[in-house]
C-alpha cells in the first residue's frame, strides 16, 4: 500500500498503466519561477540552452529561457512575476501598446494550454521583403509568459514552444 501511495503522490511524476514516468507541472500557486521554464517534453527538435535573469519592467521578478534547434533559430521563453493578477494584466496591455503605431492589427487571440493568449504578428523587411515573426503573451494568475523566436513567417514552432509552458 506504502508503495502505491509513494508512486501516486511523488512530486512531479506520474506513471500510466504501461509504467511510463510523465512530469506533472506543479501548481502554480506553489510553482518557483524557475519551475514555470519548460525544460523536458519540447517539441521536437528543441534544445533547451539555460536560463538567466532579464528586466521586464512592472516585474518584481523575471528570467528567460533560451532555446535552440537543428535549423540554429533561436527562441525565447520569458516569464515575470508581478505583485498580482491585475498587475499582470497590465504588463500585459503595456507591452501590447509598443504595437500602437502599427498600420495593422497585429493581435490574435488564441488558446494555449487552457488559457486564452494574444499571438503578435510582427513584421520586419529583410533583404527588401516583409517578413513576419510571431511571438505570444498570456498571464496565468500573477505571472506573465512572452514567448518568441526568429523564425520568419511560421508560427508552428513557436506556437508548441508557447504551449509546452503549460502555465
Amino acid at each position: 500500500m506504502l508503495i502505491l501511495f509513494s508512486s501516486v503522490f511523488a512530486i512531479g511524476c506520474v506513471d500510466d498503466e504501461a509504467g511510463n514516468v510523465h512530469n506533472v507541472k506543479m501548481p502554480i500557486d506553489t510553482a518557483s519561477i524557475d519551475d514555470l521554464i519548460p525544460t523536458k517534453d519540447l517539441p521536437i527538435g528543441i534544445t533547451y540552452l539555460g536560463v538567466h535573469e532579464v528586466t521586464i519592467e512592472n516585474a518584481t521578478e523575471s528570467i528567460e529561457a533560451v532555446y535552440k534547434n537543428s535549423n540554429k533559430d533561436d527562441f525565447y521563453v520569458r516569464v515575470a512575476k508581478t505583485g498580482s493578477k491585475d498587475a499582470a494584466k497590465k504588463l500585459i496591455e503595456d507591452y501590447k501598446s509598443r504595437y500602437s503605431s502599427y498600420r495593422y492589427n497585429p493581435f490574435e487571440e488564441v488558446m494555449l494550454s487552457n488559457h486564452s493568449a494574444t499571438q503578435i504578428k510582427d513584421y520586419t523587411i529583410q533583404q527588401g521583403k516583409n517578413e513576419f515573426t510571431y511571438l505570444y503573451i498570456w498571464n496565468n494568475e500573477n505571472y506573465v509568459f512572452i514567448v518568441s523566436s526568429n523564425i520568419l513567417n511560421d508560427n508552428s514552432l513557436t506556437f508548441e514552444l508557447a504551449q509546452a509552458v503549460g502555465y
